[in-house]
């Protein structure tokens, strides 16, 4: 359980899931790639609350990266999954509620499976 803080991903090969991220100054899961490959990352089953930019953001993710299960509840700028660039990932099965601007917001990227 993290309050008023987040969880930084960065590099391949990569789980993240079964957190309980509350009140996050900035976004809850963040997934940067700086530079780097973001293959075989799964973001999964976390619970996400009254964070202040997106429950989810998510650069550069690719091939067989997923984004999946996740709640989100109270993002207040950009809302809840937020993704730029990447390719060959998907988004499934995630329920977001009460987010300011968009549920999900697919910046740029291709290959994308969104369910």
């Amino acid at each position: 359980v993290l309050n008023s803080d987040n969880v930084e991903i960065g590099g391949a090969n990569n789980v993240t899931g079964r957190n309980t991220i509350t009140n996050a100054g900035w976004d809850g899961i963040r997934v940067d790639n700086e530079g780097g490959s973001l293959s075989n990352v799964t973001i999964e089953n976390n619970d996400i609350n009254n964070v202040e930019r997106v429950g989810i953001y998510a650069e550069g993710m690719t091939n067989n990266s997923k984004i999946k299960n996740n709640l989100i509840k109270n993002s207040t700028l950009y809302g809840g999954i937020y993704t730029q660039g990447g390719s060959n990932f998907s988004i499934t099965g995630n329920d977001i509620e009460n987010s300011n601007e968009t549920g999900i917001l697919v910046k740029s990227g291709g290959g994308l499976i969104l369910v």
